[in-house]
């Protein structure tokens, strides 16, 4: 299996191939500016979201309830 990254800092693109039921990482270093490169799916970023964000999502279904 191949697996692009994206690195954050500089915006290159990043392919590595996993073999033998590896599993991919969610992110990896970048090779040119050591800066974090996280997996991407089609158009979408699997990038961690704001800690923040997912309690805000809780607060509002909490409060919906």
């Amino acid at each position: 299996m191949t697996v692009t990254y994206i690195c954050k800092n500089c915006k290159k693109s990043i392919l590595k191939k996993f073999i033998n039921g590896e599993k991919p990482d969610f992110s990896i270093e970048c090779p040119d500016c050591k800066e974090k490169a996280h997996r991407k799916f089609g158009n979408i970023t699997l990038a961690k979201e704001d800690p923040s964000v997912s309690g805000a999502i809780q607060m509002m279904l909490y409060s919906s309830n």
